[in-house]
């Protein structure tokens, strides 16, 4: 039991870095947080 919980333990480390890596450069292209902020600031004033 004790070297499976290790064993998956051990993907899931692998997993969450690749994700976090693949998140990181997907946001610096994708850029969706300026796009998101500009139609609500741009309502509240009207």
């Amino acid at each position: 039991e004790a070297l499976s919980a290790g064993s998956q333990h051990d993907g899931s480390d692998g997993i969450h870095q690749r994700m976090l890596r693949v998140k990181t450069n997907d946001y610096g292209s994708y850029d969706p947080s300026p796009t998101f902020v500009r139609p609500p600031f741009k309502l509240i004033p009207n």
